[in-house]
């Protein structure tokens, strides 16, 4: 049976509890809670394993790094959701990073969707998906910048244009330590 009380899923859900709410509140992923949170994964995961700990702790970071990273290029978000995805990888390992991915991007893309139901005419919409498709063909903030494309997006309060992508990776985590705990038989939920 799954047991909810393991320091990796613990520590986990609480910073990405304090990390969704300073992001939803100020748009900011603090360092002060990402760098400690994945020292402090390394730290356990190498004491409770060794080597293979710290490979298995490590995979995770590099994969929740690398993943993100892109998008973070391209400014489609800030460097504290690649940082915390990062921390997240390092406590709960590679195959349960890409679960919290998955969700992160689904919930991200459900929430995108709303977002640009309730703000945006089909004009907008459609330039916005111009702005979008420029962007990954230059792959480069410095060619297309953010001010262009808010220029070409007009909304009254910039809020209703951006996601919390930390509330979206705490919602990741969520949904994947419930799936953890009704299917835990399933080799791809082994935290390390």
């Amino acid at each position: 049976m799954f047991d909810w009380c393991t320091p990796p899923v613990l520590v986990t859900s609480l910073g990405a509890l304090v990390a969704a709410i300073t992001d939803y509140r100020f748009f900011r992923i603090y360092n002060a809670l990402t760098l400690p949170l994945f020292l402090s994964a390394i730290i356990y995961h190498f004491l409770l394993s060794g080597w293979s700990g710290l490979f298995q702790s490590l995979s995770g970071a590099l994969f929740g790094l690398a993943i993100l990273l892109l998008p973070f290029a391209m400014g489609g978000m800030g460097a504290g959701d690649v940082k915390l995805l990062a921390a997240v990888g390092a406590w709960l390992g590679l195959p349960v990073t890409i679960s919290v991915f998955v969700w992160s991007a689904l919930f991200s893309g459900i929430c995108a969707c709303v977002i640009l139901a309730k703000t945006t005419s089909v004009s907008h919409v459609i330039t916005q998906i111009y702005a979008i498709w420029f962007r990954l063909l230059s792959l480069s903030t410095h060619l297309n910048s953010e001010d262009w494309s808010k220029s070409m997006v007009p909304v009254e309060n910039p809020r209703q244009r951006v996601i919390p992508y930390g509330v979206m990776i705490a919602m990741g985590i969520i949904t994947t330590v419930v799936l953890m705990s009704w299917f835990p038989d399933l080799e791809i939920f082994s935290v390390p």
